[in-house]
C-alpha cells in the first residue's frame, strides 16, 4: 500500500498536535494523594522521577564566595569577610555555615558573654550549628 504525500503530512501533523497538547505518552493511574495535588502529572510531563521533584522544591541557598565565612540561620543569611568581631542577632535553633575564606583560616563563635563556644577549623570547612546560644562570631 502506498502513502501518497498528502495523507503522510496529515497523520505526521495529527501526532505533532497531539504531542503538543499533551494527549500521547504512558498511561499512569494516580494515586489518590497526587491526583490531588497532581504532583504525579507534572512530574512525568517534566521527565522527572518523584524523589527528583520533592528535591526540587527544596530552598537553594546561594554559593558561598571565596574569601567569605557564611551563615545561613532563621531563614537568613549572612556573609563575612572581613577581620573582626561580629555580633549576630538572636538566632534560634540549628543552620548551617561554611568557611570558604583563604586556606587555613580558622572562623570562631562566642557567647554573648565572649567565651569561645567553637570553631570552624580551618578553610575550607562547613557543617550544622546550633546557633541558639552563639552571640559573636570572628571570621578571622
Amino acid at each position: 500500500m502506498a502513502f501518497r504525500k498528502p495523507t503522510v503530512l496529515l497523520i505526521a501533523a495529527t501526532f505533532a498536535a497531539a504531542s503538543v497538547l499533551g494527549l500521547t505518552g504512558t498511561a499512569t493511574a494516580d494515586t489518590p494523594a497526587a491526583a490531588s495535588t497532581g504532583l504525579a502529572d507534572q512530574t512525568q510531563r517534566a521527565g522527572l522521577t518523584a524523589a527528583q521533584a520533592d528535591r526540587s522544591k527544596a530552598p537553594v541557598k546561594p554559593a558561598c564566595p571565596y574569601g567569605h565565612l557564611c551563615i545561613w540561620a532563621n531563614g537568613n543569611a549572612f556573609d563575612y569577610y572581613a577581620c573582626g568581631y561580629f555580633h549576630l542577632p538572636n538566632l534560634v535553633g540549628t543552620g548551617t555555615w561554611v568557611n570558604n575564606q583563604t586556606p587555613g583560616t580558622v572562623a570562631r563563635f562566642y557567647s554573648m558573654a565572649g567565651r569561645e563556644l567553637w570553631n570552624t577549623g580551618p578553610a575550607y570547612s562547613s557543617g550544622t550549628a546550633d546557633w541558639t546560644l552563639v552571640g559573636y562570631v570572628r571570621p578571622c
